[in-house]
This record gives structure tokens, C-alpha cells and sequence, in this order.
């Protein structure tokens, strides 16, 4: 197999997480000879930077931390709302090294439940990007500027063909884009990279990236809401029964490193928090807001139709 390359990006404030989602990447991989990883720093802390050296170590392990600030030199943007400026940092990773091909980049809210081999060895010959389409309606898609024909992914688990993007300078046009939004680009990194990439996206199985929403959405209701075909519920099914890559995305479950998240597989991070640097530190209180809670019961309690037709007047309603 040849050298695998991971990235990472993030602040202080998610180096927790980050960890404990290396840790899960190293103990289901060990098989993997040469495995590389990149993280990219926006202000860890240098007592932190140590915790991730000493871990990677520990798995004899090569990780290089990259600043970001040297990394995305050419990034203006206006704002990232709740997300971390570090998402755009994949945007910029074909100048990590000319000589990487390829690279998978994680969030730091993932854990590795498996082996990625399968994942690791998609053919990209012919795209940009590979991975698993988001739940986006028509509406979201033209103001990203997209077709309904063209998939929308969730970029938090993203396998990139490097060699390409250097190629086609999919960077200089990603940055483009960005400022012809002034710096605030609709859904902002994943905007983008959907757009720029349209044509050449490659869509993986949903086990590669599994969101929240896919334990408790149905394809059948999936496809009411984006009005378009989706993963089968068979497909779902089996993804949710032996995840590869699962993505603790908030949904109604809350994070699991919070008291009382609900997610299904809440248990897999907190065993490798138990391997961690981390594993005495206390859960979080923090809670969900109480809006996603009262559409959380809302969705629980009502028919699915019911509650589609509920949620699109409330949008539709805030937006007046």
C-alpha cells in the first residue's frame, strides 16, 4: 500500500478532540506501514502540540504541525459564524508537499471505527474530491450556484486528489470564489469546494462519513426534503451498522464529549477518550439550544410530512 497522508486542522480549542480522533486513526490502522499526518495549527497551545507529538509518537507515527497562518496566506474572509476559520485550511493543502497525490482530511469531531483502506484506495483519476453528499435542498444549491443535478458533500471528511488540484489550480479559483462573496461564501468551505468541483465529484458510500442525520432520517423522507434520489435505506442501514468513519455531527444528539448526548454511538469516542491524554478530563455541560430541542420533539412527534411543511413555513417566515 502506498504512503498514506492525513490532515487535520483546527484552534486550542478543539485539540481534544483532535487527539482522541488521531488516537482512533491510529489504533484501527496499524496495519498501514506509512501513514503521515498533517495538522494544521491556528493557535494550539504549545503544552497541547507536545500532548499530539508525544502521542504520535507512541504510535511511531510522522506528524507535522503546519501553521496556519503560513499555510492560508491567501485566505480573506469576513467571518465563519459557529465554524472555526480552519475549515478553508483544505483548500490550501496543495502546498503542503508537491510530492503527495493525495490526502484524506478529517475533522477534528470524527472517529475512525475501522480500517480505511477501501476509502484510502478510491480511484480519483478522473475527479477533484471524493465524499459523501450532504442533505442540501434546491434553494441552498443555487445560491451556492450549483444545478440540482450537482451534489452538495460534507466536506468534514474529504478525499482529495492533489495531483489534480495542483493541475486544474483549483486553489486560485476556490479563492475566487471566496471573494467574489466578499469573504463569506454561502455554506463556506463545503460552498466552495461543491462548486469549484461540481463536475468532478465523487460520491462514496455514506460509511465513510457518517452524519447524525442517518440514524434518525429515512432515505424516503431524505428524498421528500431534497427532492431528489439519495443513498437507498438499505445502503443507510448497513452504514450505520458498521461505520467506517463516524462524524459526531450535532443533530438532535449533542457531542459526546457533553453530558447527555444521546447519539447512538456515542460510547466508540468515549473509548478512545479513555486512551487519551484527556481520558480524567470531566464531560462538558454544555447543552443543546433550546430551539434544535423543541424541533427535535417536533420531529419526534410528528409525521414526517407534517413536520416538513412546519419547518419550511418557520424558514420561510424568519426570512421576512
Amino acid at each position: 500500500m502506498e504512503k498514506v497522508y492525513i490532515a487535520y486542522a483546527c484552534d486550542d480549542n478543539y485539540i481534544e478532540q483532535t487527539g482522541i480522533s488521531l488516537i482512533s486513526l491510529f489504533e484501527n490502522n496499524k496495519h498501514i506501514k506509512k501513514l503521515e499526518v498533517f495538522i494544521i495549527d491556528d493557535g494550539i497551545e504549545k503544552k497541547n502540540i507536545i500532548k499530539i507529538i508525544n502521542l504520535a509518537n507512541s504510535y511511531n507515527r510522522k506528524l507535522n504541525i503546519i501553521p496556519f497562518d503560513n499555510l492560508c496566506s491567501d485566505l480573506c474572509i469576513s467571518h465563519s459564524g459557529r465554524h472555526i476559520r480552519t475549515i478553508y485550511a483544505k483548500i490550501f493543502f496543495g502546498r503542503l508537499d508537491n510530492k503527495i497525490k493525495k490526502i484524506l482530511y478529517l475533522d477534528s469531531d470524527v472517529v475512525i471505527n475501522d480500517k480505511i483502506d477501501e476509502f484510502w484506495n478510491t480511484d480519483l483519476t478522473n475527479y477533484l474530491v471524493a465524499g459523501v453528499e450532504t442533505i442540501s435542498s434546491d434553494e441552498l444549491k443555487s445560491k451556492i450556484g450549483l444545478k440540482s443535478k450537482h451534489p452538495q458533500i460534507n466536506d468534514g471528511v474529504l478525499l482529495m486528489n492533489l495531483e489534480a488540484w495542483r493541475k486544474n489550480n483549483i486553489e486560485a479559483q476556490c479563492i475566487e470564489y471566496i471573494n467574489k462573496w466578499k469573504g463569506m461564501p454561502p455554506v463556506l468551505s463545503e460552498g466552495t469546494i461543491s462548486y469549484i468541483c461540481r463536475d468532478r465529484i465523487l460520491l462514496v458510500n455514506p460509511k465513510f462519513n457518517l452524519s447524525s442525520a442517518f440514524f434518525y432520517m429515512k432515505t424516503k423522507d431524505i428524498e421528500k426534503s431534497i427532492k431528489k434520489n439519495y443513498y437507498s435505506q438499505n445502503v443507510l442501514d448497513k452504514a450505520t451498522q458498521k461505520p467506517v468513519i463516524i462524524h459526531y455531527l450535532c443533530g438532535f444528539y449533542n457531542r459526546p464529549w457533553n453530558k447527555g448526548c444521546t447519539h447512538p454511538l456515542k460510547n466508540r469516542y468515549l473509548y478512545y477518550k479513555s486512551l487519551s491524554p484527556w481520558k480524567d478530563k470531566k464531560l462538558g455541560k454544555k447543552k443543546l439550544p433550546l430551539k434544535l430541542r423543541i424541533v427535535g420533539v417536533l420531529f419526534q412527534l410528528l409525521p414526517y410530512e407534517k413536520f416538513l411543511k412546519l419547518q419550511r413555513s418557520v424558514n420561510k417566515i424568519s426570512k421576512e
